[in-house]
């Protein structure tokens, strides 16, 4: 049973989400997630500038992904 924890805590050691959580400056990421989610909620839910907020907020949210 502990190999199977092993495994599970070295899948995610090396996952790109440890970087996030346990990396020296891993906030970042997680701010700007954090922005362009807020772009897509105005995009999609409010219909504030779509055409434009959409596509930036996707790209936000493609690069800063780990």
């Amino acid at each position: 049973m502990g190999a199977i924890f092993t495994n599970i805590a070295e899948i995610f050691a090396n996952s790109g989400w440890a970087q996030i959580f346990f990396a020296e400056g891993g906030w970042k990421y997680a701010v700007m997630i954090g922005v362009a989610c807020v772009l897509l909620y105005l995009a999609i839910v409010h219909q504030f500038e779509p055409l434009l907020l959409l596509p930036i907020g996707f790209g936000m949210l493609m690069t800063n992904l780990p």
